[in-house]
């Protein structure tokens, strides 16, 4: 905690008067952190305006990727940091992928109603491919190295693009 106050500017006494431990601390912030990358990106759907469903997917997920720990730097201390994640706020990652998830279904059932994509050319339910870019997107963001990530999610949108377009 001492870290905490010295990087913050608070005395350890306040932050101990709001935070009874590290624990309690690291999951408020990655909290706050996931509250406002969902807000983000429902603000960037409102400012976009794109009609393909694979182009508003990839801006959704660059959008709500804003990464809890964006400033960090150094790839190995982000590792572990996501790690320490898992161990503290499990429940809060898994209610983002959720949000995640039941967006991307969304835009690939109107895309495949609007004949925009083909679902049975990959043989999968919007739902199931969902899922399947929700934990493809999970491991850019876990292992990509920070700056590449724009470009990461874009080839992987491509990918899923060419395996569902129209023939």
């Amino acid at each position: 905690m001492s870290i905490i106050s010295e990087y913050t500017g608070y005395s350890r006494v306040t932050v101990h008067k709001y935070f009874k431990n590290k624990k309690i601390l690291f999951r408020n912030v990655v909290q706050l952190c996931t509250k406002n990358s969902i807000n983000e990106a429902n603000n960037r759907m409102l400012e976009i305006q794109l009609s393909n469903p694979w182009d508003i997917i990839e801006e959704y997920l660059i959008a709500i990727g804003k990464k809890v720990f964006e400033h960090v730097q150094d790839d190995y201390i982000l590792k572990d940091l996501h790690s320490a994640v898992h161990d503290v706020a499990k429940d809060i990652v898994d209610a983002k992928h959720a949000i995640t998830i039941k967006f991307i279904a969304n835009e690939l059932e109107q895309g495949s109603k609007q004949n925009l994509l083909d679902l049975s050319s990959v043989d999968a339910t919007a739902e199931e491919l969902a899922y399947l870019i929700d934990y493809s997107y999970y491991g850019i963001m876990r292992n990509a190295v920070v700056q590449e990530i724009p470009n990461q999610v874009h080839r992987l949108i491509k990918v899923y693009r060419k395996a569902t377009q129209i023939r």
